[in-house]
């Protein structure tokens, strides 16, 4: 028997064209449309894995990984201009399935961060922290003696080249800096820096989890850059170079990434 097609309820809709800010995901053009001082949607809801696959799409998609189970599920929904949904749909292609498949995961996992962004606080030091460090850009190379070995081992074969040096740049550059720098406010608020550290490597325990949790590999890229936005946001910083030094720091100087 045919499944039928689920009434969303208007929250629902919101939250998945907030999802994809708005915008068809495959093509970029807007999803409503003005006329007459009006506006219009223009975008259709589209099931990922078909709501009822013809003989050939379940040839087709046999084995082939699902967001949920149910196909009236939100995770296996992602709205689409009416012209991307009728090419999406007619051949529905493997391809195709697998793009918009990635695409979704990773919307369902942005939404999933900006959740942990929320929950997670971080001290308000920080700030004054990262501000401080660009006050003096003098490098504490000169001064630094630090294990290269471990700081190899930690960024593993999951960060791309440029990361990791990027990375080791930064530790190079300013650990002997961001360390005088908390060691101060330790002095003015004791136990702060203590504070700091602990929150992010809850944070950082909190992405391995839901790695492992996802029977996922540990991508420690991904939860490089996930720190890095994290501390971005919360310190107000317009742009990430602060909170990538800050990062840098913690990877050398704390169990994150042991």
């Amino acid at each position: 028997m045919p499944k039928s097609r689920k009434r969303y309820s208007e929250a629902q809709k919101v939250a998945l064209l907030a999802q994809v800010d708005r915008a068809c995901p495959l093509c970029g053009g807007t999803l409503f449309h003005e006329k007459r001082g009006r506006t219009y949607s223009s975008y259709e809801l589209a099931h990922i894995y078909p709501l009822n696959p013809t003989p050939r799409e379940k040839q087709l998609l046999a084995g082939e990984f699902r967001l949920n189970d149910d196909v009236n599920h939100i995770d296996n929904l992602i709205p689409l201009c009416r012209t991307c949904h009728g090419n999406f749909d007619n051949p529905r292609t493997l391809p195709d399935y697998r793009r918009l498949l990635r695409l979704k995961s990773t919307l369902i996992e942005r939404d999933a961060q900006k959740a942990l962004f929320h929950e997670y606080p971080l001290e308000l030091d920080v700030r004054a922290l990262i501000d401080a460090l660009a006050q003096d850009v003098s490098s504490g190379a000169t001064d630094l003696e630090y294990d290269a070995r471990t700081l190899t081992e930690k960024l593993d074969h999951t960060f791309d080249l440029m990361t990791r040096r990027k990375i080791a740049n930064n530790v190079s550059d300013f650990y002997v800096r961001i360390r005088e720098e908390l060691l101060r406010h330790e002095y003015i608020t004791p136990g702060v820096s203590e504070l700091i550290l602990a929150q992010i490597r809850s944070f950082y325990l909190k992405q391995t989890s839901r790695s492992v949790n996802h029977a996922q590999e540990v991508n420690r890229e991904s939860i490089y850059r996930n720190v890095v936005a994290w501390i971005a946001e919360k310190a107000g910083l317009a742009s990430p170079e602060g909170a990538e030094i800050l990062t840098a720091f913690f990877i050398q100087n704390c169990e994150v990434f042991e």
